[in-house]
């Protein structure tokens, strides 16, 4: 390309990253808008809108926004009416948890709606918060931070988080340490969050009641995956080789003959209190020859074992690494600071200025009625 070329493509972009900033401002106005209505504040965030867009482009945008949100509005309660039906949340706990949604669908791919839908399917996977509302919320909370941390659709990031939780048989307090690790392990590791769940839903009940961690268990998936074991695959394995290191005596005996002729101490093997890393390095005399790692974890489980017990080093790596607070927080910072994250924002917090404005049968959905 030409200098001149290039230098009116520098322009354009200097113009572009000009306009989107102030379409920024003004999806920050809009939505402080919604916490507490005023006129001023929408006229102020139109107003930014035309600057960064131009009049008829800004405009038009409103517009076409005004004509949907009687959709929103039918749409949203229709979602609150599910999760009542659903779950049975009536009175002043459904009243908190509508609230709720509109606040946090100001920051949501799908705004309060998506909010709603994800209240339902966390609330019907883990039917004891229905019990705390609070703690719902607090959990849909970190469903959220989980969604735009990873990209996935909220739905998905409900089941993911939900079937770790429930697996580990941990409470809503626990929430936002599980997506951390969720997060930290796709970002570190080989295997993105669905297969990493995936691989929890299989071996997770066990490594729970071997006393291993999410954090461990989440480095151990993460291990093999990238020596090519994923998904179920890798859980059904390490949910085996949990099991046969977590209970030495019930093993066959070849297998036991073995484990005492190498010196491996079987008392450790049982001992819940000692962590899975420390009885992993105590399993490496198996190495010397593949048969033992045969007679003990099965022909079956035998690549996987090979795997776990040659990169101890690396295993410990990848516990360290997805031991980290906040890290969720920081890459759904990133990953939504882009002109479709911001896109997304700007809508999500449109839809919640006009639930705050609207129970579904004041004066805005009547001024759409047909």
């Amino acid at each position: 390309a030409s200098t001149a070329e290039v230098k009116k493509a520098q322009k354009e972009f200097l113009e572009l990253e000009k306009r989107v900033r102030s379409a920024d401002s003004a999806v920050n106005r809009i939505s402080k808008s919604a916490k507490g209505f005023s006129l001023g504040n929408i006229s102020s965030g139109i107003k930014d809108l035309v600057g960064a867009f131009g009049l008829t482009l800004g405009v038009t945008a409103f517009a076409a926004g005004l004509k949907d949100a009687f959709q929103t509005i039918t749409q949203f309660e229709q979602s609150i009416a599910n999760l009542s039906a659903i779950t049975g949340a009536s009175g002043k706990d459904l009243a908190f948890l509508r609230n709720s949604a509109i606040e946090m669908g100001q920051g949501v791919k799908g705004g309060a709606k998506a909010v709603a839908e994800a209240y339902t399917l966390i609330a019907s996977a883990k039917p004891e918060l229905l019990e705390n509302v609070q703690a719902l919320n607090q959990v849909t909370e970190a469903v959220v931070t989980l969604s735009q941390a990873s990209g996935l659709e909220l739905p998905n990031a409900a089941k993911s988080l939900s079937d770790a939780l429930n697996q580990f048989g941990a409470g809503a307090d626990e929430a936002s340490k599980f997506v951390d690790v969720l997060a930290a392990a796709a970002k570190f590791g080989a295997a993105e969050i669905p297969s990493l769940t995936e691989a929890i839903l299989r071996f997770g009940a066990v490594a729970k009641s071997t006393n291993v961690s999410i954090q461990e268990s989440a480095a151990l998936v993460e291990l093999l995956a990238e020596n090519g074991l994923k998904g179920a695959k890798a859980g059904t394995a390490l949910r085996n080789i949990l099991l046969k290191i977590s209970a030495p005596d019930a093993l066959p005996r070849r297998a036991r003959e073995a484990i005492e002729r190498l010196g491996i101490s079987m008392e450790t093997l049982k001992d819940k209190t000692i962590p899975v890393q420390e009885k992993l390095e105590a399993l490496k005399p198996l190495l010397k020859d593949n048969a033992n790692v045969v007679k003990v974890f099965g022909l079956e489980n035998s690549v996987a074992a090979l795997n776990i017990l040659s990169h101890t080093e690396r295993l410990a790596d990848l516990t360290e690494k997805v031991d980290k607070n906040g890290i969720a927080l920081e890459q759904a910072a990133l990953r939504t600071d882009t002109i479709i994250g911001k896109t997304d924002k700007l809508g999500a917090s449109y839809d919640s200025l006009i639930l705050s404005l609207d129970n579904g049968t004041g004066p805005v959905s009547e001024f759409f009625k047909v």
